[in-house]
């Protein structure tokens, strides 16, 4: 039975502290279990498998078969100044965001609602993942301006940005999918219009859209490539964030952003999403691999501009009928 309303949120979207979450309020034992087995496969692959990190050159991560090294940092340089800014932004804004969560069917979890400020709006996974491509972007301005300059970069640089990328491209198509087709159908079905709202803000338009839209650009100009054996790797940033989720849950005594990540549901419900969910992170991965491996520049800008008009859900592709 969900415990609707044992619970009442203080501002900064924290249950109160007086109280403490149902004992049937956690995860799964069966959705654990399986959790401590994936990371654990997971870890082995990577162990096991030859990731070639040796082959992660300057020219690799700071060089274009298209523009020049220093065109290139420009362009970097001002998508790594658009993600640093709107991060400044969102945690510099005071007024935060208040919305009620979406609680999926079976859930043991409380309806609050969530004020979040300063550091708290890195608890999400939509911000954690522009953290990344935003960190990518601004090492991968400094090795494009390297690359033109003749200076050289340590080859574990070279290797994190190599890695990062792969991570961020599958994650942002991840978060732009999951928003379009997931949590913006979810919050007009509940009729929950201020978080439609919110998802149509400046902010959110940007974090949900223009992550995919700069790594479409990217795979164009940059020479960064997927390997299909670096897989594991970002399925351990997915992983991650499934762990601190619910680090966070147990936190603040029931927040979970995220329905489909709700770990208190039935396991006949919960496991099969959560293999649905590294499933379409694979998939994604592997669509950025096939794209890498074409010489058709025609064909490679024509999926990229098919994926981000597909996947990206702006108020030019019609807002909601509740906005």
């Amino acid at each position: 039975r969900r415990a609707d309303n044992k619970f009442s949120p203080t501002p900064d979207g924290d249950p109160a502290p007086a109280q403490a979450m149902p004992q049937t309020a956690l995860p799964s034992s069966p959705l654990v279990a399986f959790y401590i087995a994936f990371v654990a496969g997971t870890l082995h692959l990577l162990r096991t498998s030859d990731l070639r990190l040796e082959e992660a050159t300057l020219a690799m991560v700071g060089g274009s078969e298209l523009v020049s090294p220093t065109a290139l940092a420009v362009v970097r340089g001002c998508f790594a100044a658009l993600g640093l800014c709107t991060l400044r932004s969102s945690i510099a804004d005071k007024e935060g965001v208040r919305y009620q969560l979406q609680r999926p069917a079976g859930s043991q979890l409380p309806v609050v609602q969530v004020h979040l400020t300063g550091l708290k709006r890195l608890t999400t996974f939509t911000v954690q993942s522009w953290t990344l491509l935003s960190l990518y972007f601004t090492g991968a301005t400094v090795a494009s301006a390297a690359f033109a300059c003749g200076a050289a970069l340590p080859q574990l640089v070279q290797v994190g940005l190599w890695l990062s990328f792969e991570t961020a491209w599958a994650s942002a198509l991840m978060t732009s999918s999951v928003t379009t087709y997931v949590l913006i159908p979810g919050a007009a079905r509940a009729k929950n219009v201020p978080q439609l709202r919110l998802l149509f803000s400046w902010r959110l338009q940007v974090l949900h859209n223009a992550n995919l839209a700069m790594c479409a650009v990217e795979m164009v100009l940059g020479r960064v490539p997927l390997r299909m054996v670096h897989v594991p790797v970002g399925v351990l940033w997915g992983l991650h964030y499934v762990g601190f989720a619910w680090a966070w849950m147990l936190r603040t005594g029931g927040v979970v952003y995220y329905p489909f990540l709700d770990p208190t549901v039935p396991p006949s419900t919960s496991l099969p999403i959560h293999v649905a969910l590294v499933a379409a992170f694979a998939a994604f991965f592997a669509f950025g691999v096939l794209l890498g491996g074409s010489d058709d520049l025609a064909v490679k800008v024509s999926a990229l501009v098919a994926a981000v008009l597909g996947l990206t859900y702006t108020r030019a592709h019609g807002a909601p009928a509740l906005l």
